[in-house]
């Protein structure tokens, strides 16, 4: 998906939030009415219908699931110049870094 991006966007300025595997699993697994649920795969919460117990549906939901492939969702090296975000740090403190990067951006590229 990055790739994408980078074509798409070759002069941006890449801010990305950095994190052990283990709390991105951690959060992903905590997500409600999210499509993507890690590695786990979806929980038995996700496959129940209207609040039916239905044994054939889970199985048949579980199934497909497995089979879904995210492998652009894994982890992989940032081979390119970015900031860095802790991804252990606050959400404002991260925010504030941020607008920090933008206002810096702006300051740096006016006419």
């Amino acid at each position: 998906m990055r790739v994408e991006f980078r074509k798409r966007f070759p002069h941006s300025e890449w801010i990305l939030v950095d994190t052990s595997k283990d709390l991105a699993e951690e959060r992903i697994l905590s997500r409600e009415d999210h499509f993507y649920k890690g590695s786990g795969g979806s929980s038995t919460n996700d496959t129940q219908t209207d609040g039916e117990d239905d044994p054939t549906t889970k199985a048949t939901e579980s199934s497909d699931a497995a089979d879904v492939d995210y492998s652009e969702w894994e982890f992989k090296p940032v081979d390119y110049p970015h900031v860095i975000l802790d991804g252990n740090d606050e959400v404002a403190t991260n925010a504030q870094k941020v607008v920090y990067v933008i206002q810096n951006h702006l300051l740096n590229n006016s006419s």
